[in-house]
């Protein structure tokens, strides 16, 4: 399968500028989409992160605080039993957002391609002169043909896998601590 396009066949009409001039200002908002898109899901981790975080911190400083007070220790089930589902709505909306980026990575390399930016550079080995920040976004041929963009799994080393690792390393203590909540309530 080839990844040239169709903006790299020279034309001598006024429709090739036209053209040329309309993918440009496409390019422009696919960049900036993308743009948008990192900036929106790395907003949206960090809440979640932090959220996440914070509840632990506070629960667990609650449970040295409070030992033997039932009433706090049961609090502190239901914090810990509300806290991993707001980990895991973390967890989801990373995904989302993932999504959302791999959609503006497909739309900025079919932009790239029509304008002939996909094509080797002469005199360069492996140069390209489209825009491209990561190994997978050098993956052409996966992100033109490798299927729907959105309904890829995440690649093992990547920044958006530590923070699934994050999330669930969350997710197990915050169950650790729901049930060393529930033991102080039941002794309490």
């Amino acid at each position: 399968m080839s990844t040239s396009g169709a903006g790299n066949k020279k034309a001598v009409s006024g429709d090739f500028k036209t053209r040329q001039e309309l993918l440009l200002k496409v390019y422009d908002a696919a960049i900036n989409e993308y743009r948008f898109n990192v900036n929106l899901g790395w907003d949206r981790t960090k809440f979640f992160l932090v959220a996440s975080a914070g509840l632990i911190v506070a629960g667990i400083g609650l449970i040295k605080v409070t030992e033997g007070d039932r009433l706090t220790s049961w609090f502190l089930v239901g914090l810990f039993f509300i806290s991993p589902m707001i980990t895991i709505c973390g967890l989801k909306t990373l995904a989302v957002s993932k999504s959302y980026y791999r959609e503006a990575i497909f739309t900025k390399t079919v932009v790239e391609r029509e304008l002939g930016l996909l094509d080797p550079l002469p005199n360069l080995q492996d140069a390209r002169a489209n825009l491209s920040s990561n190994s997978g976004q050098r993956d052409i041929e996966a992100i033109l043909f490798g299927g729907k963009p959105a309904a890829r799994m995440i690649s093992p080393g990547t920044v958006v896998w530590y923070i699934q690792i994050i999330f669930g390393i969350m997710i197990a203590l915050e169950s650790t601590c729901a049930f060393i909540a529930a033991v102080h309530a039941i002794k309490a």
